[in-house]
């Protein structure tokens, strides 16, 4: 069974693979630039693990939104 399954599943992936990899060269530009929260966005809708939310905003606005949440993050985890 799990070849079975392992084969079904590496067929599905396989036949989208430019949708699937498709982002990795704006990724690539936008961390060359420094453009981390940028790229944070274009790899969360690239693997398809953002929110829904990001799918309806502007991409313009996406990295400020990202990058106001990384802040929140790392500025929770040095204050403990």
């Amino acid at each position: 069974m799990p070849v079975i399954s392992y084969t079904v599943l590496s067929a599905l992936l396989l036949e989208d693979i430019p949708q699937l990899t498709g982002w990795v060269d704006r990724f690539d530009r936008e961390m060359a630039a420094g453009k981390v929260a940028a790229a944070l966005v274009t790899s969360m809708l690239g693997l398809r693990l953002g929110p829904p939310i990001m799918n309806v905003m502007p991409r313009a606005g996406r990295p400020d939104v990202v990058a106001a949440g990384l802040r929140r993050f790392f500025t929770a985890a040095v204050r403990g």
